[in-house]
Order: C-alpha cells, then structure tokens, then sequence
C-alpha cells in the first residue's frame, strides 16, 4: 500500500515518522512550501513533491491530508478522483469540504 501525505509541517512529519513505525515503506509527502519539503525530506528520507497533481500521479492507494483548513479541498478533490483512499486532520465542519468529510467520518472515497 502506497501512502501520500500532503502537508510537510510538524503534524504532517509526525504522522509520517508514525506510517513508517507501523508500514515502513512506499511513503510520499508533497508540500508546496519548498522549506518544509526540504526539511521533510532531510529528516525522514523520503521522496516529497512540491505539487499535489505530481504526487497524486504517483497513484497512492492512501491520502492524508494535513495541510491548513484552506488549502484541504484541492489535494482531497485529487486523491477522490485518481481512486484513493482520504482522510483529512482537521477538515472543514462546514463550507466545501463539509460535502467530502462529513463530521464524524473523515473519510472519502471516488465515485
């Protein structure tokens, strides 16, 4: 199984250094902050991307999306049509991405 996380900051890299702990391998990140891609490709050894369509051309079976409020909607509107799996840290409660994660289930699957 494939991972992508989209969001190179603390909670991103965190959630990655735990997919390694439990998973190990086939781990992508993708930042558009060419610091934090940098950083969190020092610190963990991983491939990062700096645009979410590279990454999602990838073909991740599994999307996390740990970037700001709003930017979620993009990455997860990518991952929902290339067929993957996503789930989102803090996503909107309401507005356009309360349709894609409805509170409670944080998940999202293509069409």
């Amino acid at each position: 199984m494939k991972f992508l996380v989209v969001g190179g900051g603390s909670i991103g890299r965190r959630h990655i250094r735990n997919l390694f702990a439990l998973w190990g391998q086939d781990i992508t990140a993708c930042d558009i902050d060419s610091d934090r891609a940098s950083q969190a490709n020092r610190e963990l050894g991983i491939a990062v991307f700096l645009f979410v369509e590279e990454a999602v051309e990838a073909r991740p079976d599994v999307l996390l999306v740990h970037a700001g409020r709003s930017t979620q909607l993009h990455p997860a509107r990518l991952g929902a049509r290339a067929g993957c799996r996503s789930s989102a840290h803090h996503p909107e409660t309401s507005g356009p991405c309360a349709a894609l994660f409805p509170r409670g289930t944080f998940r999202l699957r293509a069409a």
